[in-house]
């Protein structure tokens, strides 16, 4: 894949995912409208995202460029100060979803066979996201962010055109609905408060290094050993640490990479699932996002057991090699 065009997608996401955490905690002033604002905009950037890569998928004259564009514009606006925050919220929003779409589109597309350009891809934005959220009062960090969404603006004047396939293999919703189980549950374990040690501002850094690591590893794992090898190296990693983990913030950023190492993988498989529709395949996949962090909600209050949650990921890896083995 082109170094070039893989390097202006994962910069777009680092700075994308940024610029939305800024703009939406940096004008939430109660904690009424930050609950508001979090859920409009969890659904606007997330759920939104099978509707966007529908449309972008079906109609021949939309393209990923388009959406990336507008995406940027959006954003640029979303910084002006005066502007109301319901409104900024709604175009940052909407502007995180034409993103994902549009740049994962590329990424999938451009990729072939090869899973280490869509892991190097998904992996910017959860250090973009924690920078974000980390310095969204900085004023300077604004600044910075609106700079370089303006350069990449034109960065991505020039982008591949959308590749049409006719003589494809018709969806296999099966192989996607376990997908999106997988996904479900990964995001689960992601929101789930299972941790028994302080989230000091380092150890929320080194945590968010460890996911963006395993994204990042887990393409280029992929690519060497394959699907089926990555998968069952990383599970026996996680029953080895996971259930010492919960006290041990050292041992939990290492079992969060090693979680993270699926992030491509389940991508991929979706992808393939449905090669004709790539855009729908990518934002279907962030829609079970928002599924996992919903199931959460139910069951914060009654502690879920260690082997509970390493049974669940146990059943993720297991969908996922079933999966695989499926499309092959």
């Amino acid at each position: 894949m082109d170094l070039k065009l893989l390097s202006k997608q994962t910069l777009g996401h680092f700075c994308v995912d940024a610029a939305c955490a800024a703009i939406v905690i940096s004008g939430t002033a109660r904690l009424g409208d930050a609950l508001a604002f979090f859920i409009l905009y969890n659904f606007l950037a997330f759920c939104l995202q099978p509707l966007a890569g529908v449309i972008l998928d079906k109609r021949s004259h939309t393209t990923p460029k388009q959406y990336i564009l507008i995406s940027f514009l959006l954003l640029l606006i979303g910084f002006i100060p005066e502007l109301n925050l319901w409104m900024r919220v709604l175009l940052v929003g909407v502007g995180n979803c034409l993103f994902h779409v549009g740049a994962g589109t590329v990424i999938l597309t451009e990729s072939g066979k090869k899973l280490a350009p869509l892991g190097i891809f998904v992996s910017s934005g959860a250090v973009g996201l924690m920078l974000g959220t980390m310095f969204a009062y900085e004023w300077i960090v604004h600044l910075l962010l609106v700079i370089v969404l303006i350069c990449l603006l034109g960065a991505n004047s020039h982008l591949p055109t959308k590749k049409v396939l006719h003589s494809v293999p018709k969806i296999r919703w099966q192989i996607a609905g376990l997908l999106c189980v997988c996904v479900t549950i990964r995001s689960f374990m992601g929101f789930i408060p299972l941790t028994h040690f302080i989230k000091t501002p380092w150890i929320i850094v080194m945590i968010t290094m460890g996911v963006f690591l395993g994204k990042s590893l887990g393409g280029i794992f992929c690519d060497w050993l394959g699907i089926k090898k990555t998968v069952i190296f990383s599970t026996g990693i996680v029953m080895l640490l996971f259930l010492f983990s919960f006290n041990n913030p050292y041992l939990w950023s290492i079992v969060q990479m090693i979680v993270n190492l699926s992030m491509p993988i389940t991508l991929y498989l979706m992808y393939r699932s449905m090669p004709k529709y790539p855009a729908f395949s990518f934002g279907l996949a962030a829609a079970c996002l928002v599924i996992g962090l919903l199931l959460t909600l139910p069951v914060k209050g009654l502690g879920l057991s260690p082997s509970c949650l390493l049974f669940l990921f146990m059943l993720n890896s297991s969908l996922i090699l079933l999966a695989e083995k499926e499309l092959k």
